[in-house]
């Protein structure tokens, strides 16, 4: 075995190590092992059928007969082996979405999460320290790694996403188009409305999917918070409270980094402050914002660096967003020195009804005049493990359903658009 440019392959054939692994943990329960030169053959056909030359960007039409000679040769090989019940597992991995992903901070958890849908296989990531990229790559079970994100995007993987410092969000995005992946990019989408505006032009005409990603908008509860406002239950909403309460900056074993800098896209306004004006405009339907006043702080000046020295801090650790989306009056805010505590939280207001949400209590409601009750969804909700992850995992298993059954083109409200993170960074810079 030999590692070129980040895979441990046996020369090209780089496919082999998505492969490989999935079907032999397929056939793991009936003690059955696949011959090598199954895999072999499997990854010359894809890598060659889809690819043709090197560099080159995803052609649908040869991926779709990659497929197809996929299966025969799944077949011929299977029935030469004489391994019954193989075909059926080894036909399902031509189907499966290969993932790439830009960034080893959030982009771990979006790995992490995505790898365990049914459908989906992580093939690639991409990381600006090669050897820390190649350690998560072994962890995680990733079999290619790289320091160059051009690289990833020239391998074979149908989607990628944009989990990097803000500030290359918007440069990623515009490479991510030209090699026809389906897009993931987190939020902010760009760090102003003038690079959202240009990502909104250039992939106006775009086939594949493009996802600013907002996971809370897929947690159940808060699904149920949008349909008591949109069903009339809650009346007219005069105030939305929404805060979140970290406790990143208050570890003593943090160190600076590009989140403490202004100019790499830092600032809890775009990290956590997108999130929190994203989740109350989905709730009220986007209306027009008005009389928007920001405040922030920053509450340590200065930080150590990986390297020990001392750093400037540029960008704000804590903020209050005030103002009103139509009629409704909005009261935003986020901290990051909760020490022993982090949590999201919220009050809304209705003319006929009131929520009260914390993650330690979960969604409470009193609508008329009566005693507080719990509001519940379908299925049980884990609060412990953090609304972030849940969402999280919901969003990922809705989008790789909607990518395998062809649902591109259909609309879902909870997935966030370019034009809807354009209005949000719109308010941020007011």
């Amino acid at each position: 075995m030999s590692s070129v440019d980040g895979w441990e392959s046996n020369s090209t054939l780089a496919i082999i190590t998505v492969r490989a692994p999935v079907v032999r943990h397929t056939l793991a329960g009936g003690g059955q092992t696949c011959p090598p030169g199954l895999f072999a053959g499997v990854a010359q056909l894809d890598r060659a059928s889809v690819c043709g030359t090197e560099g080159c960007g995803f052609e649908s039409h040869r991926w779709h007969q990659a497929r197809q000679a996929g299966h025969q040769l799944a077949e011929l090989a299977v029935e030469s082996s004489g391994l019954s019940g193989c075909t059926t597992p080894l036909l399902t991995l031509f189907n499966m979405i290969r993932i790439g992903i830009i960034g080893t901070g959030i982009g771990l958890s979006h790995a992490k999460i995505a790898s365990k849908i049914p459908g989906a296989v992580v093939a690639g990531i991409c990381g600006h320290n090669e050897e820390k990229t190649k350690n998560f790559a072994k962890e995680l079970g990733i079999p290619f790694w790289t320091a160059d994100y051009k690289k990833l995007l020239n391998e074979l993987i149908d989607l990628v996403v944009i989990a990097s410092p803000n500030d290359q969000h918007f440069p990623m995005f515009l490479q991510a188009l030209r090699h026809e992946k389906h897009i993931v990019v987190e939020k902010p989408a760009g760090v102003s409305t003038k690079e959202i505006d240009e990502a909104i032009m250039a992939s106006s005409k775009y086939k594949q999917l493009v996802v600013v990603n907002h996971e809370l908008r897929f947690h159940p509860l808060f699904s149920k918070v949008k349909g008591c406002i949109q069903d009339g239950r809650m009346g007219n909403i005069s105030l939305v409270e929404l805060s979140y309460t970290h406790n990143l900056f208050s570890n003593p074993d943090y160190k600076y980094s590009w989140m403490n800098d202004k100019k790499s896209g830092g600032g809890q306004l775009q990290l956590m402050g997108t999130h929190l004006l994203d989740l109350a405009n989905h709730w009220l339907g986007f209306p027009k914002a008005e009389g928007i006043s920001i405040k922030t702080t920053i509450s340590v000046p200065k930080r150590p660096g990986p390297d020990g020295r001392q750093r400037k801090v540029t960008a704000e650790d804590t903020f209050t967003l005030n103002g009103s989306l139509g009629n409704t009056l909005i009261c935003l805010s986020n901290g990051t020195l909760g020490f022993g505590y982090k949590g999201l939280s919220f009050k809304i207001h209705g003319a006929k009804g009131f929520l009260i949400f914390d993650e330690e209590r979960g969604l409470r409601g009193c609508f008329g005049f009566g005693k507080m009750e719990q509001v519940v969804t379908q299925s049980p909700i884990n609060l412990k493990e953090g609304v972030f992850k849940t969402g999280l995992e919901l969003f990922w298993s809705e989008l790789i359903n909607r990518i395998t059954g062809n649902q591109i083109e259909t609309s879902d409200s909870r997935f966030c658009t370019l034009d809807q993170a354009r209005t949000v960074q719109e308010i941020i810079h007011k």
